[in-house]
């Protein structure tokens, strides 16, 4: 459960910055 929440944060992270550098709304 520890690793599904860990990956899950580490995603949203790596998404949100992708979002930030693309300009994506």
């Amino acid at each position: 459960v520890a690793g599904l929440a860990a990956v899950s944060v580490v995603c949203f992270t790596i998404c949100a910055l992708i979002a930030l550098v693309t300009d994506i709304p």
